[in-house]
């Protein structure tokens, strides 16, 4: 992902006032809230995706299979995320948009031998 520049939600009142539903929380969080916790949910992906590819060198037993289904969890939380920043995305901005791309292009990049 490479940094962007700018707001990355619309400037309308209505933008800013949206409140969604998010995977991470129970109570309703604004846009800003669900883009964030997208980028933090495909970055860990990429994260467990690094450490199932290197191995859990003298790990035995089910280290590597808690590591898969955190993983798991967490590609499931960020594909409910983007889907609801998708249905929203008039709302975003061009950087939105941008960020919410990059976060889907992550996603589907996880390997698909993991899922």
């Amino acid at each position: 992902m490479r940094p962007l520049e700018g707001p990355l939600v619309g400037g309308s009142a209505e933008a800013a006032q949206t409140l969604v539903p998010t995977p991470l929380r129970r109570d309703l969080r604004p846009l800003m809230g669900l883009l964030q916790q997208l980028v933090v949910l495909v970055r860990c992906v990429v994260l467990y995706d690094r450490v199932l590819e290197r191995g859990m060198p003298g790990r035995e037993g089910g280290e590597a299979g808690v590591v898969r289904a955190r993983r798991e969890r967490l590609l499931r939380q960020g594909a409910e995320a983007l889907e609801t920043l998708e249905s929203h995305s008039s709302k975003l901005s061009d950087g939105g948009r941008e960020a919410v791309g990059d976060c889907r292009a992550l996603l589907r990049q996880a390997s698909p031998a993991r899922r």
